[in-house]
């Protein structure tokens, strides 16, 4: 659920 990429546990968002 973040604009970023911490993760990506639930998706992608934009990768910024």
């Amino acid at each position: 659920n973040f604009p970023l990429d911490l993760a990506a546990v639930e998706a992608p968002a934009v990768n910024g």
